[in-house]
């Protein structure tokens, strides 16, 4: 195996391992006696974050050459452009068809475990097309844009406004015809989308900016604006929020997309009789999900980004308090994740994502006086008030861990590509630290510590030391090997330290 080969299977090794640990949940999901899944975040693990995944190790073939900067060194090879195209399509095809096989194995084990029926031909065309067009995607999307937060959702986009457009003229016809023709135009879809990307590699050119200055053309008879601009007033702190607004102006074009994609979904889901395909209604009801990458996204760019295009170094010399400019940085991130991972899907979607929420003000306006008005504060009227209000409440704070795990991600890396991988494996992993935490309590099992405790001792303590590695590694110029095993040390004495008061207070 030579070095170009070993290179090439490093550079796909940790979305691989991911997507084919993302295929894990397929075991774990259960029906309710309606059919209907039960355990949504269980089902989002395996459809929505594997297939975003799945996306990403296709775009981490020449993404990864794109975000790293030596694309054009890649070009300047002494190897031809033939070979180094069979080398990366051929890795990547493997590296899909095992995740593909990965995945089937998994939902058809856990099927047969439920003693359902198994429809194998829906399931493989269904897996095989959308490994076609994501390997198409992810190809020519990267070469064409070359950039890889829009050539995500280009990936993503494109198929879902083609299944749209047949889903709104033929989503009458029998299922039978309806899936052949989907699997048709995805199929030549991916065909001329591969055949797109290999033109483009063939003909691929990076030359760099030989000199000269951009400016704005000189705008004449204009002295009411000359004017505004010199009695301008420095508002340095405003100018840092408004930067932070455009560093992620990629992801508001995107989101727009999305948004537009969406209301095209809903018309077809309203106008259209889906009966007839319980495929396309499944994944027209599930379309909602793409908006829980969008926190994904936005906190993978905060801090990579920056360092990506070489602005981090300069903003740290800014005659600004470096916790302010983290401050600002962060909370950015956070507001818009909640805007584009919850109030994004909710406005769209409504009481349907979360059927059991009282939405109406007018529940929670008479509980709330009726609480205020009595004769002393009734804190468990309050509480019994905001239960109802639990699913929004772990809505909120799923697209919350999400952008801020990402977040956390983003300060360790050099690009957006970079994190997004890390960011993904950290979910996982804070999600398992939750349930690890609530299964003694949920299970009564004989355990150091019982009910909610680890929830008020463990959690504040392990989001206290993510923000503050974080924010340390904001201050740094450069991520390196070293910043990142003392993030994992100091990560695993924060776990230390939370067990320790744990076992201390049921020993005394």
């Amino acid at each position: 195996m030579n070095a170009f080969v070993k290179k090439e299977i490093r550079l796909l090794m940790p979305s691989f391992l991911i997507c084919c640990a993302l295929a894990l949940p397929n075991l774990a999901f259960r029906f309710h006696p309606d059919g209907s899944l039960m355990g949504w975040w269980w089902f989002m693990m395996a459809f929505v974050f594997s297939g975003a995944m799945a996306v990403m190790l296709a775009l981490n073939s020449f993404g990864a050459e794109v975000s790293a900067g030596t694309f054009c060194n890649l070009l300047a090879q002494p190897i031809s452009r033939q070979q180094i195209w069979d080398t990366k399509i051929s890795l990547l095809a493997a590296a899909l068809f095992i995740v593909g096989v990965c995945w089937s194995g998994c939902g058809i084990a856990r099927l047969m475990m439920l003693g359902r029926e198994l429809n194998l031909l829906d399931l493989f065309s269904g897996v095989i097309t959308f490994g076609l067009v994501v390997f198409s995607g992810g190809l020519w999307a990267v070469l064409l844009l070359r950039q890889v937060a829009a050539a995500f959702w280009f990936t993503l986009l494109v198929p879902g406004v083609i299944l749209v457009i047949l889903a709104a003229f033929f989503a009458d016809q029998s299922p039978e015809f309806f899936t052949g023709l989907t699997v048709s135009v995805l199929g030549l879809y991916s065909l001329a989308g591969f055949f797109f990307a290999r033109w483009l590699f063939f003909r691929a050119q990076d030359v760099q900016w030989s000199g000269g200055t951009i400016v704005m053309p000189e705008m004449r008879d204009m002295a009411w604006f000359k004017s505004a601009s010199a009695m301008r007033s420095w508002r340095p702190r405003a100018a840092l929020w408004r930067k932070e607004f455009m560093l992620h102006q990629s992801q508001f074009v995107m989101a727009f997309v999305l948004l537009v994609l969406h209301l095209g979904v809903l018309g077809v889901r309203h106008f259209c009789d889906l009966s007839h395909s319980r495929d396309l209604k499944f994944t027209l009801e599930i379309f909602w999900g793409l908006w829980f990458v969008m926190p994904l996204l936005v906190g993978c760019a905060a801090v990579a980004e920056e360092r990506k295009i070489g602005t981090l170094e300069g903003q740290l010399c800014l005659p600004v308090k470096r916790r302010t400019q983290f401050a600002i940085k962060f909370f950015v991130a956070l507001f818009l994740s909640l805007l584009l991972g919850v109030a994004m899907p909710l406005l769209l979607e409504g009481t349907r994502i979360l059927p059991g929420v009282p939405f109406g003000s007018a529940t929670l306006q008479k509980g709330l006086t009726n609480a205020l008005t009595s004769a002393q504060f009734d804190f468990w009227v309050a509480i019994g008030i905001l239960n109802g209000y639990l699913p929004l409440l772990a809505f909120i704070g799923i697209a919350l861990l999400i952008g801020g795990v990402a977040f956390y991600a983003s300060s360790l890396a050099r690009n957006t590509l970079q994190s997004l991988a890390p960011a993904v494996l950290g979910t996982l992993l804070m999600v398992f630290l939750l349930f690890a935490a609530a299964m003694p309590w949920g299970r009564e099992l004989e355990f150091l510590w019982r009910g909610p405790l680890a929830y008020f001792i463990g959690v504040p303590l392990v989001l206290l030391t993510l923000v503050a590695l974080a924010y340390w590694n904001f201050q740094q110029v450069k991520a390196s090997a070293q910043m990142g095993w003392r993030n994992v040390l100091a990560f695993v004495l924060a776990v230390l330290k939370t067990s320790i008061p744990l076992t201390m207070f049921f020993i005394a």
